[in-house]
């Protein structure tokens, strides 16, 4: 037990000191070293007042007419890694505040602290620059800017470099996992975390370490559309990247099924289209109990912007019956015929005890539904989870069929990237979307 505790210990003072690892670049109190000056701007030694309790800051003045102080810290940069600057300041000592004062690294790496009276010695930092080399320069600018011909002053002191360690990013692949998917194919990538500046998205078909394709244009989406492959399991592996060097990844299976001619049915399944009442091409129906279409006033359906699994819009749909009213809502796209073995995938969250699943009907009126995913589990939840129906489900005898939402008792459900496709082979049935 005692090595355990010694090894844990060890562990996180490591950690720590990887996160947190700062280089002085200045203290003051050795002197200020030479700053080169322009316009009004001047410093000086101030060998009364330092921050943290030590004895030395710079004490720099502006005649009025704004100006900057500039050194460039040679050799500094302890590893390879991203970094921000951390300071204290002071501002307006005898004279009025410096106007917009503003401290920078690198050309990038900023903060503006303001033009406001600061009495008390406060700790500021700049943003992060990311990428930055062994053994390389910092080179750090204070400068500020009034407008108005006033004198100025403020304090600096301990200027540090710190390092910062990347945020995760979080990818995600499209279509989900699992997914039967045929001929050519367009996959595309999306993140969450990191940064939230991404850079670059690498596909690697078959998940070998090869890569077939690197997006570095975010502009447009990160996709790849890879040629038909073989029957079979491929696993798909996209890795991305942010302007901080973190990285993510998401690994996705999927069934090749060439020999069907599989097809996406759903249009805007995304829901990136939607502008104002349904979401672009689907359709609302009410199914009773017994199968038969009803009014229509057991649910509403609303756009959610807030909280989406990817993109900007997702669909709550609300329930308003109480237990064990068994009410469907219907969503649809419109999917010509001649199909069989259907496939849904989607992301849900919240809910109550609700399914998701397919129904089918002869004459557009009376349906048959299908459950395939019970999604209890979700209920409350405030995350998606990802949805996979699978294998395929095949069903006869019927002329029309959809998708459905199948709730047991009141309450909202979320849903984004529905996904249905179907094999082309011909079959005796003529299946057409109602």
């Amino acid at each position: 037990m005692k090595k355990v505790l010694v090894l844990f210990t060890v562990l996180t003072l490591a950690f720590v000191f990887t996160c947190y690892a700062q280089t002085k670049l200045e203290d003051f109190e050795a002197g200020t070293g030479t700053w080169t000056t322009d316009q009004g701007m001047t410093y000086a030694a101030d060998i009364t007042d330092g921050a943290n309790a030590t004895a030395r800051s710079m004490y720099c003045t502006d005649d009025g007419f704004g100006g900057s102080l500039t050194r460039t810290f040679t050799g500094v940069i302890p590893s390879n890694g991203n970094y921000k600057v951390t300071f204290y300041y002071k501002n307006g000592i005898s004279l009025s505040p410096q106007g917009n004062l503003t401290v920078t690294f690198n050309a990038t790496g900023t903060v503006n602290v303001g033009s406001s009276l600061v009495t008390t010695w406060t700790k500021a930092e700049t943003s992060v620059v990311g990428g930055l080399t062994a053994g390389g320069d910092i080179t750090v600018i204070i400068s500020g800017f009034n407008g108005v011909v006033l004198a100025q002053d403020f304090k600096i002191d301990e200027l540090y470099l710190e390092s910062v360690a990347a945020i995760p990013v979080v990818a995600k692949l499209r279509p989900m996992s699992a997914a039967y998917v045929a001929g050519t194919q367009t996959l595309t990538a999306t993140a969450t975390g990191g940064s939230g500046t991404y850079t670059q998205a690498e596909f690697d078909i078959g998940n070998d370490g090869s890569v077939e394709s690197t997006d570095s244009t975010p502009g447009d989406g990160f996709t790849y559309a890879w040629g038909t492959i073989g029957d079979g399991a491929v696993s798909v592996k996209v890795t991305i990247t942010d302007d901080l060097l973190g990285t993510g990844n998401a690994t996705n299976s999927y069934t090749v099924d060439n020999t069907d001619g599989r097809q996406q049915l759903v249009q805007n399944g995304s829901f990136d289209n939607w502008t104002a009442g349904l979401p672009d091409n689907w359709q609302k129906i009410d199914i009773d109990v017994t199968g038969a279409t009803s009014g229509g006033g057991n649910t509403t359906v609303a756009q959610e912007t807030t909280n989406v699994y990817i993109g900007p819009n997702a669909m709550a749909i609300t329930f308003t019956l109480t237990d064990y009213d068994y009410r469907y809502t219907m969503k649809s796209a419109t999917f010509a015929g001649n199909l069989k073995k259907y496939q849904l995938n989607f992301a849900g969250r919240g809910g109550t005890s609700c399914r998701m699943g397919y129904a089918s009907s002869p004459n557009g009126t009376t349906w048959t539904v299908y459950n395939t995913t019970l999604l209890g589990s979700l209920s409350g939840a405030t995350t998606y989870n990802e949805v996979i129906e699978t294998p395929p489900r095949v069903n006869y005898g019927t002329t029309y069929m959809t998708v459905v939402t199948h709730n047991f008792n009141a309450g909202t459900f979320y849903w984004d990237e529905v996904s249905c496709t179907a094999s082309t082979t011909v079959s005796i049935e003529d299946w057409d979307l109602y």
